[in-house]
């Protein structure tokens, strides 16, 4: 999932990334303007999956819905005992995802699932660690950029002879 502003979204930024290896996030403060909405129907049309971040229904966004696949609420935003007619209502008119955001309870785990969530979020899950990190030496990352450069579909020979002549 990576989040894309308004500006990006109109500048069709996200057709520069591989359709299969990422969600378009269409952050909560994005109306759907004409502008935004024809680069969000190329997007689908190219086979590109869109999800709607932090969102709050409103039927201004009827059409938004229908190019999503994915629709994630934040359930401190908007609770979930509110949620129970929009999720029911979308469910009936669309084959989306829900994904629950800040779900910090069994309790709140549970109602989300009977509710039609399908994914979840949140500190009930794990909370975040702090991870030392190592540095990477040289040569570790001249076998990184290797196995990088030997992966793609068309292999560069010169580079793959570059990377190699650096670290022998």
């Amino acid at each position: 999932l990576i989040n894309f502003t308004r500006n990006l979204i109109v500048l069709k930024t996200p057709l520069l990334f591989p359709k299969e290896h990422i969600i378009i996030e269409v952050l909560e403060n994005i109306e759907p303007d004409p502008s935004v909405m024809a680069a969000l129907r190329e997007f689908k049309r190219q086979g590109f999956r869109i999800a709607l971040d932090d969102f709050v229904y409103d039927k201004k966004f009827n059409d938004m819905i229908s190019l999503c696949t994915l629709i994630k609420f934040d359930i401190i935003a908007t609770p979930l005992d509110t949620l129970g007619p929009i999720i029911a209502d979308i469910k009936t008119r669309h084959a989306i995802t829900l994904l629950a955001e800040k779900v910090e309870t069994h309790e709140e785990f549970e109602q989300a699932k009977s509710m039609g969530f399908g994914l979840f979020q949140g500190y009930f899950f794990a909370r975040p660690e702090i991870v030392s990190k190592k540095d990477i030496s040289p040569s570790q990352m001249t076998k990184l950029n290797l196995i990088n450069a030997a992966g793609q579909k068309e292999l560069n020979l010169t580079a793959i002879e570059t990377l190699i002549k650096r670290d022998l």
